[in-house]
């Protein structure tokens, strides 16, 4: 096919990309610059970078145009629609499953591993997940042709401390603001930071923030002599606290 287009086209396009670190393989017309194509993606590179996460297409180019990466078209939805195009050239930046633009060694761009799969599921859905929801959702995304399977899915949350269990087979990221540790352990640090006794309902109320759990388990929890015990009043305290 590249043969049979260059001898075609010889006058209209020349190739591009093969054997090129910066391209991606295509064609390019000879009345266009190589050189203006490769500032445009280094424009793209450098506002990605600075950014430091994926950016969406609108806003990566709504900046690119705010440092004038390139002279905007008379119609702004040209602008998204050219400037789209010329950055699929490129090889060091791409786009990750979710339409989202970021350079192509990062893991949210280019996830290999198993854990970074899970995260870019994760951080996507913006809230907790059971594992085997995870697992289907990294299969219905083909990040690369390798399958996905639920055993495999809650062995690596299990291990990754980027993950917390919050529930039955429930995970959240930590950086949410989710703390591990049993429920016993998350009660014990609530009591810590409060400074004072509370009562059992606001516990149970603190506690739901951090784990998705019955009020049952909450009570069962507080029977924790070992841990935990009443004021006069009612309340629970930490139990180094008598």
């Amino acid at each position: 096919m590249r043969f049979f287009l260059s001898e075609l086209l010889n006058d209209v396009v020349s190739p591009i990309g093969y054997n090129d670190n910066d391209f991606n393989e295509g064609w390019l017309l000879h009345n266009a610059s190589l050189e203006a194509l490769r500032k445009i993606l280094q424009s793209a590179f450098t506002i990605l970078e600075q950014a430091g996460k994926p950016l969406s297409d609108e806003a990566l180019v709504k900046k690119m145009l705010e440092v004038g990466a390139v002279t905007p078209l008379n119609e702004p939805a040209d602008n998204q629609k050219v400037l789209l195009a010329l950055l699929e050239t490129g090889k060091v930046i791409k786009r990750n499953p979710y339409g989202e633009w970021g350079l192509a060694s990062w893991d949210t761009i280019t996830p290999k591993r198993m854990g970074d799969k899970i995260y870019l599921v994760l951080k996507k859905a913006d809230k907790p997940l059971h594992f085997r929801q995870i697992t289907q959702l990294i299969n219905d995304q083909q990040f690369d042709h390798k399958q996905a399977h639920a055993p495999t899915v809650h062995n690596e949350l299990i291990l990754d401390k980027r993950y917390v269990l919050v529930g039955r087979g429930i995970y959240a990221l930590r950086e949410w603001g989710f703390e591990p540790g049993v429920v016993a352990e998350v009660l014990a640090k609530i009591l810590q930071e409060a400074g004072g006794p509370l009562t059992r309902e606001d516990l149970l109320q603190r506690l739901q923030k951090q784990r998705m759990v019955q009020p049952g388990t909450v009570y069962l929890a507080l029977t924790n002599k070992q841990l935990f015990s009443r004021t006069a009043d009612g309340k629970y305290q930490l139990a180094t606290a008598n």
